[in-house]
């Protein structure tokens, strides 16, 4: 990864014509000293992206692979320019880099680029229809508090510049398109988009992906202790950005499971949950709470009224009757816009878990909602969206999936993805389009 900032860096710096220091011959590449005079270039470009990155590196950070692994690396990367590839590819890119180097051991598995776009838009198509126009996506505040590699941010910036493209297109020159779209795409991101994790490698790991993809990353930050951790023990610089409140749009993936380490068992935590006492007898109380349980009422707490949580939960908590408690909870406190069921390869293909997943999409109720709830003793009545994507774009092992002809022949370069085709058919629905075609039929 810091070769790849030095890359970047580089690229960004270097007037035309210019030696290149990320560069090497074949004959260096193969002997002592060309190899030496490498590692001496790659230190001085190193000590530039410090300079501009101190929020990321520290001072004595170093390059630390050997020169055989160093001469090798460049060769490989010398031939790309990274600042014009396109964002999906360098995604994809950097996503299989990170993805198996470094997962932790705390229920953390990568989320799939077409499920962060999915749970991305369907949030924004939210918050912009309920707002009716006042919140866009130039003004929406955007969280996610376990951000790992910044997969759900990285979606939010891609879903952006579309739509920055698509606004400013015909005003411009392609090049002078291109450098208007990202100076709004930074200044937006670098004001409204937020990520924290547990894991200072994740977060690091997430702020060189959104420097790539057109910045936002000094607003990553690492919480010792989790996201789920008092407000008043969070990080000065958290308290004073994201104040209980304060979020419009919260998409996440949270580790969830039982296994050891991972159930939140702490009571200076569980006493700033009301779920941990909710459909309890009075004076009794829940000695311990799985994190993705708790991280739905966190997300309640960060949220503005109005505002909307896209999340990954195990479907044990949409349908496991011993956890009807939070159901009843997510029912009060939320509205319901849409449950889609995740394919079981979603997470499995890569090594992650095997359980069961549906992307949940609440919008927390307005006062105005729950005042009128009050009043005439009833909840309140609306649709809710579901769906059931059968397929990922890859099987169980993470082979491309094809879709095929009426012969059964495989129609490569067509990708088999339900998933990527949910949230197109999701803003159907929410503008009443799906149901006047049911109607009309």
């Amino acid at each position: 990864m810091k070769l790849v900032f030095c890359k970047v860096y580089e690229e960004r710096t270097k007037k035309a014509h210019d030696p290149l220091d990320f560069d090497i011959t074949p004959e260096e590449r193969f002997s002592t000293e060309g190899k030496k005079a490498l590692r001496k270039r790659l230190a001085r470009l190193f000590e530039g992206v410090k300079a501009q990155y101190p929020y990321i590196f520290e001072k004595d950070d170093h390059l630390r692979l050997n020169d055989d692994v160093l001469a090798y690396a460049v060769s490989e990367l010398r031939q790309y320019s990274f600042l014009r590839t396109r964002t999906d590819i360098k995604g994809a890119a950097y996503q299989e880099v990170v993805r198996d180097n470094l997962r932790g051991d705390r229920g953390e598995f990568f989320t799939p680029d077409n499920v962060c776009q999915m749970a991305v838009r369907m949030g924004v198509e939210i918050l912009i229809a309920a707002s009716r126009g006042k919140k866009g996506w130039t003004n929406i505040r955007v969280l996610d508090p376990a951000a790992g590699a910044g997969g759900f941010l990285r979606a939010f910036m891609n879903e952006l510049r579309a739509y920055l493209l698509a606004r400013e297109e015909g005003k411009y020159t392609l090049e002078a398109l291109e450098q208007v779209v990202m100076s709004e795409l930074r200044d937006v991101c670098n004001r409204y988009i937020f990520g924290l994790d547990i894991n200072p490698l994740l977060v690091r790991a997430a702020q060189m992906n959104l420097v790539m993809h057109g910045d936002g990353s000094t607003n990553i930050y690492h919480v010792e202790g989790g996201s789920l951790i008092p407000f008043s023990q969070m990080p000065g610089e958290v308290q004073e950005k994201i104040p209980p409140s304060s979020v419009d749009l919260i998409v996440t993936n949270p580790p969830f499971g039982n296994g050891p380490g991972l159930k939140v068992d702490n009571p200076d935590i569980l006493e700033a949950y009301e779920l941990t006492k909710y459909g309890l007898e009075e004076g009794r109380s829940r000695s311990s709470l799985p994190p993705e349980q708790l991280f739905i009422e966190r997300a309640y707490q960060w949220l503005a009224p109005g505002g909307v949580l896209a999340i990954v939960l195990p479907d044990s908590i949409l349908s496991n009757p011993g956890l009807k408690f939070i159901r009843e909870w997510i029912l009060e406190k939320f509205v319901v816009v849409a449950s889609v069921d995740l394919p079981i390869e979603t997470f499995v293909a890569f090594g992650g878990t095997g359980t069961q997943t549906s992307v949940l999409v609440l919008r927390k109720k307005t006062e105005e909602e729950i005042e009128r709830e009050k009043l005439s003793g009833k909840p309140l009545e609306y649709e809710v969206f579901m769906a059931v994507p059968r397929t990922m774009g890859y099987d169980r092992r993470g082979n491309d999936l094809w879709k095929r002809d009426e012969e059964g022949q495989l129609l490569v370069g067509q990708r088999d993805d339900e998933v990527s085709e949910v949230s197109e058919i999701f803003v159907r629905w929410l503008r009443g389009e799906l149901k006047a075609r049911v109607e009309e039929a």
